[in-house]
């Protein structure tokens, strides 16, 4: 066991204790020569039978950290095997768990989404990966609070890689009981991102609530426990950690995107109760007057023709187009009983996709909406499991379009949705090549870029973000990819090229000839569209915002490199 004083493989001073759990002890160190601290994880080998259990769950943490690179994420940075110890050296992080942060009381509301956020976002990072890493132990006392109020996860020895097996992985007892999905005791469920997504709503009702998850009252609803806490909050928790994972958000993206709009949620919520409080009163109404019929509703249908799937699609096509937010809520509804019918067909999603990107932008209700389709509950299940499993094919091209629109049309907000959608691309075996490496290329891109022009630690460069750039904008975009998407990427890389022009140049090393040999292709494939198609006033509007995009990335070209 170390000692304060020791010198650690002769360079690592230790210092104090700063943290003792289960069978490890965390020192500070310090590296005399850099002149430099760091935390030593001391796991203690506690006996012949432990031994391959405690060594599997080191070598676990550290194959795992070892390949990671994320800014709330420490870095390791060395390995120690002694006698009856196991020595991991990693980046030492200022400030306090979570834990002791509670020691105080719980945490305002705004202070828990905002960290709240930010696990979203590290988490969406480990579920991308390829293949995807479960943490599978979130918890106050693993996540440290810097003082810039950055949040740092740490402890990774009950992560996972996780592979789909239709068997179920043997989950037996890995996290912390109150936390822990239930999925993740006796081996009876399989563990994926949405157990972290359970974890996580356990991890933010005990910080909003100051009480154990464990212990009485055993997980109510918060504001059962605190009245002051908004509506929209208390609905995100109680979804995050519902018994049955096909109930809970399906991605860290969506749970983000919904973390974004608590207010929005808790109208929602209010609105519903409103709305069903109207239909009781109407029902009972009806049953005292004896009204056989019911007016208000456009057309009369028999049995038979409600469960026509085609006879949905048509009336959903058929709704007015005067009103954009009717429009969006009629369609929704009519395309939900679509679903209902057949799951597994494209129409109904497709359908609603035209709709939300008819204006060359995607806004919150009308990702609201697709959510609604995607992930109505049909016998336990959400309708896009359905028709991923059953429609292959088709469920491959629509997450293609949904995650290059998501990425393309959405405000900054929703972006993160397309990483989902864009993994699935990217990983399909029915997807030309083309489109697969379009979908990687904007993944790579929607992972790294916000990390790129925040100036955070990380190993994406712009001569990377050049290249991916230049993978988006193929000579056979137009045909592989559709006019409506080729539009998009190309204002979406004249407008990166206009902005950034500087440090493609600076940081980059890109050549003017490169830059201009890039705007060309965008102007041959504009034009190319403009021949080939009819384009509406939308499209036009979209085409023209093009032309200045160019014109203004020329302009920036010039003056950074000279005419």
């Amino acid at each position: 066991m170390l000692k304060i004083g020791d010198l650690l493989g002769g360079k690592y001073r230790i210092l104090s204790v700063v943290g003792r759990g289960g069978m490890s002890t965390v020192y500070l160190a310090r590296n005399e020569r850099a002149n430099k601290n760091w935390a030593v994880k001391e796991v203690r080998k506690s006996g012949v039978n432990q031994d391959q259990v405690v060594e599997q769950s080191l070598l676990t943490e550290v194959e795992i950290m070892k390949h990671l690179n994320n800014p709330h994420l420490p870095s390791i940075i060395d390995v120690i095997d002694i006698d009856d110890t196991f020595v991991i050296v990693m980046d030492f992080v200022e400030g306090n768990s979570l834990e002791k942060v509670l020691e105080h009381g719980s945490v305002s509301e705004i202070q828990v989404i905002d960290l709240a956020k930010q696990l979203c976002d590290v988490l969406l990072y480990l579920h991308s990966c390829n293949p995807p890493i479960i943490y599978r132990d979130m918890k106050p006392a693993n996540i440290v609070l810097r003082p810039d109020g950055v949040v740092m996860l740490l402890d990774f020895g009950t992560a996972k890689e996780y592979k789909y097996d239709e068997s179920g992985d043997a989950t037996t007892c890995l996290g912390t009981r109150g936390y822990a999905a239930p999925e993740q005791y006796g081996g009876h469920g399989r563990t994926d991102a949405r157990t972290d997504i359970y974890c996580l709503g356990a991890t933010l009702y005990h910080l909003v609530t100051g009480k154990h998850p464990s212990s009485e009252p055993y997980m109510k609803p918060v504001r059962k426990i605190n009245p002051k806490l908004s509506e929209g909050l208390e609905k995100i928790i109680q979804k995050c950690t519902r018994q049955n994972p096909e109930e809970r958000y399906q991605s860290c993206g969506e749970l983000k995107f919904d973390l974004d709009h608590v207010e929005e949620i808790g109208r929602k919520a209010q609105r519903k109760r409103s709305r069903n409080l109207g239909l009781f009163f109407g029902a009972v109404l009806m049953a005292v007057s004896g009204i056989a019929g019911m007016t208000g509703f456009k057309i009369a249908v028999s049995n038979e023709t409600r469960s026509s799937y085609d006879y949905y699609i048509s009336q959903g096509d058929a709704v007015a187009e005067d009103d954009k937010e009717q429009e969006l809520s009629e369609k929704t509804e009519i395309y939900k009983q679509a679903i209902q019918v057949e799951p597994a067909r494209s129409e109904a999603y497709r359908h609603l996709l035209d709709t939300i990107i008819q204006d060359n932008r995607i806004d919150i209700k009308e990702i609201q909406a697709m959510q609604t389709l995607l992930g109505q509950m049909l016998e336990g299940n959400p309708a896009q499991n359905y028709f991923q499993k059953r429609n292959e094919k088709e469920f491959d091209e629509f997450a293609y379009d949904l995650g290059v629109n998501y990425y393309l049309y959405c405000t900054d907000n929703g972006k993160s949705l397309s990483l989902e959608w864009l993994k699935y691309a990217a990983d399909s075996t029915t997807l030309s090549k083309e489109k697969r490496g379009t979908a990687e290329s904007l993944r790579t891109i929607a992972k790294s870029h916000g990390e790129l022009t925040k100036k955070v630690n990380s190993e994406y460069t712009y001569t990377e973000y050049w290249t991916d750039l230049n993978g988006l904008v193929q000579d056979d975009l137009v045909t592989n990819a559709g006019y409506y998407i080729a539009l998009g990427i190309y204002r979406y890389t004249a407008g990166e090229i206009k902005s950034k022009i500087n440090k493609f140049k600076a940081q980059g090393g890109i050549e003017k000839a490169e830059i201009e040999q890039l705007l060309d292709r965008i102007e041959q494939g504009t034009a190319q569209i403009e021949t080939e198609n009819n384009l509406d006033e939308e499209d036009q509007k979209l085409m023209e915002e093009i032309r200045n995009q160019v014109k203004g990335a020329r302009d920036m070209t010039a003056m950074a490199y000279g005419a």
